[in-house]
């Protein structure tokens, strides 16, 4: 989303540059490039509408984290390896 609001605010300081350029000097092109600008404008604004809708902005995905030592038994194998290392505690 930041990069849109990037864009965003780089099309407003063109769009008034434009407007004070259009403002002293009457320029066809110019007023083109202002309707140009401003449909750009709107297009990055209903993505950032589209976008700002999901639960997570930094991360779209949601995760459930789920404890394993409810689920899953130790292994025989790796309980007698620790054992056999010394070691007693996780």
């Amino acid at each position: 989303m930041n990069r849109l609001q990037g864009e965003i605010r780089n099309l407003d300081r063109h769009l008034q540059d434009l407007q004070k350029q259009q403002a002293g000097q009457p320029n066809p092109e110019v007023a083109q490039r202002i309707q140009w600008i401003q449909q750009q404008k709107a297009r990055f604004q209903e993505q950032l509408r589209h976008f700002s809708g999901a639960p997570s902005q930094e991360n779209h995905f949601l995760w459930t984290l789920e404890p394993l030592n409810a689920s899953l038994s130790e292994d025989e194998d790796i309980k007698g390896w620790t054992q056999e290392a010394g070691i007693d505690q996780d």
